[in-house]
């Protein structure tokens, strides 16, 4: 029997999977196929590997052929939570960005300095303004942010993608 592998991969559909399976033999893809529509879920079929590259990134799973139904929905299953922790993180990732792009660019300064361990006064020193007016700028940015806590706001900053660290004096 040829070489044959399977792999699997979430889409955005609640709990229905696309199935990617590749197989230089006609009849296993088609079994396959047969299998995965079976359990509930769509199939797309490669006769090589180049093939599945050139049409998807990554995978979450694989599975070589031929395989046991018990150990497809084994799979299809690790597959399904692996691919729901990548959508959190992604929606985290997403709301981080949207969260930042709302701050004033001096709210994001106050919040870049904060993330650097800085404190109000060393703020204040670096952006050359008064303490108070850095507390006026970190509660807005704390509003903005949706943050109860400074780390709160730090987390939200490096889930952004933001870690470009100002150059102190």
């Amino acid at each position: 029997m040829p070489a044959a592998a399977a792999c699997a991969t979430m889409l955005a559909m609640e709990h229905r999977h696309t199935i990617h399976l590749v197989d230089a033999a006609p009849r296993y893809r088609a079994e396959g196929a047969r299998a995965a529509f079976a359990l509930g879920h769509h199939a797309e079929v490669y006769e090589g590997l180049q093939e599945l590259r050139e049409r998807r990134a990554g995978a979450l799973g694989y599975i070589s052929l031929p395989y046991r139904q018990d150990e497809f929905a084994r799979v299809l299953a690790d597959v399904a939570g692996e691919a729901r922790m990548r959508a959190q993180e992604r929606r985290r990732v997403l709301e981080a960005h949207q969260h930042v792009a709302a701050l004033s660019h001096r709210e994001g300064e106050v919040l870049s300095l904060l993330s650097n361990g800085c404190s109000n006064k060393e703020i204040a020193r670096e952006l050359e303004i008064s303490p108070r007016t850095v507390e006026i700028h970190r509660a807005n940015m704390m509003r903005k942010l949706k943050a109860h806590h400074a780390s709160d706001a730090v987390r939200v900053w490096f889930e952004a993608g933001q870690t470009t660290e100002p150059a102190l004096n």
